[in-house]
């Protein structure tokens, strides 16, 4: 099982956590399942949005959302990844480095220095 920490990086710069991602080691195929829970933290925040308003809404603690691979509820933890291109050229340097390809590691590979307000430890 791996474990991301979801962070939010705010208007002025900080960092908010705001959940964590629990996956399973993928099996054939590269298939995978994975869930995700809002901090507690960041649901008390009174200036806590929910990362998508129409799948993640900000929920009482303990609500899990779970998905196959990052598909829907999980869609905005995917496409906080490059496009496509970009998916190649860093599973390109993932393989030449004998690194996973999977999302979860491509989201670590990216060390917060992705588009986007969401980073991943």
């Amino acid at each position: 099982m791996k474990r991301l920490y979801v962070w939010v990086r705010t208007m002025d710069g900080s960092l908010s956590l705001a959940g964590e991602i629990a996956t399973t080691d993928p099996v054939s195929g590269g298939r995978f399942e994975s869930e995700f829970e809002y901090a507690a933290q960041w649901v008390r925040d009174p200036a806590a949005f929910p990362l998508d308003p129409v799948s993640l809404p900000l929920q009482p603690l303990g609500q899990r959302f779970r998905a196959e691979q990052l598909h829907p509820p999980l869609a905005v933890i995917d496409d906080a990844l490059p496009d496509d291109w970009g998916r190649r050229l860093l599973a390109k340097a993932l393989t030449m480095e004998g690194r996973s390809t999977s999302p979860p590691d491509m989201l670590l590979a990216l060390r917060g220095e992705g588009t986007g307000a969401l980073l991943f430890t």
